[in-house]
């Protein structure tokens, strides 16, 4: 059984959340899936704070482009 690794699971959450990877294309990765969200409700109804933790994590990594791509797109989704 894998360990969890938190920044697997907010980098797997980033590239789901902006469609970038599939949940197909990582659970068929050695990897497993974990994100932060349960990716089969429709994104309007996902907890806004999942994108205040990413953005938290990428401000912290100074990653300010990912940062821009997932204000704009809760920006769509709000």
């Amino acid at each position: 059984m894998n360990k969890f690794n938190e920044d697997i699971c907010i980098e797997q959450t980033y590239e789901v959340l902006l469609g970038n990877e599939t949940i197909h294309t990582l659970m068929d990765s050695n990897e497993g899936v974990n994100l932060l969200y349960d990716p089969t409700i429709p994104l309007k109804d996902i907890d806004p704070t999942v994108f205040d933790i990413l953005l938290d994590y990428y401000i912290d990594l100074e990653e300010y482009e990912k940062c821009q791509k997932i204000t704009d797109f809760r920006k769509i989704i709000f």
